[in-house]
């Protein structure tokens, strides 16, 4: 069976019987990633956010905000993507989220292709 090694914002399959690969995940500075480490510790709440979103569209209820339009005060559904909000909540930036994603990936296919040769 294969385990898990968790890094911040996402499961890498990768086995923990390889040094090189756990040891770089190791050593990586929290500081390095600090979108990733607010979306792991908030992992729960984004999960338990989604969820009732999702019974939310199941039973034809959507977010709106109110303003006033030319009926008065109106309700204008929310076009901004569940993603962005739930970013927001947490106080986390997707593109930097995304960036830190990809820098986590580029030194695991580093240390990997270093340990092949």
């Amino acid at each position: 069976m294969r385990k898990l090694q968790r890094v911040g914002c996402f499961d890498l399959g990768v086995p923990l019987v390889n040094p090189t690969l756990v040891g770089w995940i190791l050593v990586m500075n929290a500081t390095d990633r600090p979108n990733c480490n607010i979306v792991a510790a908030r992992a729960k709440d984004t999960r338990l956010l989604s969820n009732f979103v999702d019974w939310l569209q199941e039973n034809g209820i959507v977010l709106a905000h109110s303003q006033v339009g030319y009926f008065g005060q109106e309700l204008f559904q929310i076009r901004e993507s569940y993603e962005s909000l739930f970013a927001r909540f947490i106080g986390v930036d997707l593109n930097e989220l995304e960036n830190e994603r990809r820098a986590i990936l580029d030194g695991l296919r580093e240390a990997h292709d270093k340990e092949k040769s």
